[in-house]
């Protein structure tokens, strides 16, 4: 599995607000350990920015997914990741559905 680098950053803030800094720790520590890390740059955000999608950064995940040659972007938001599942022959899933 693959997540964007802006994501992780997320996780582990929002982790750390919800429960405390140990638990921000062992989420990154399992992050880095299972997923590969996805840059995102310059060359994603232009890319991102030319899909013209209403929210940035469902692009910004759609274009790091692309990129990476993803095949399931696991979301809870499927339905803003169709023009990227057409586009790309990616499958949008929630989480806990079946995605290995």
């Amino acid at each position: 599995g693959a997540i964007s680098a802006h994501a992780v950053t997320t996780i582990h803030y929002l982790v750390g607000r919800y429960t405390d800094r140990a638990s921000a720790g062992r989420a990154l520590a399992w992050l880095l350990k299972h997923l590969h890390i996805c840059a995102v740059g310059r060359d994603e955000l232009e890319r991102a920015g030319a899909l013209g999608w209403t929210d940035f950064e469902d692009a910004v995940v759609a274009t790091v997914a692309e990129r990476a040659g993803c095949t399931c972007i696991v979301t809870r938001n499927v339905k803003d990741f169709a023009g990227a599942i057409r586009q790309h022959r990616a499958e949008a899933a929630r989480p806990g559905e079946g995605v290995e």
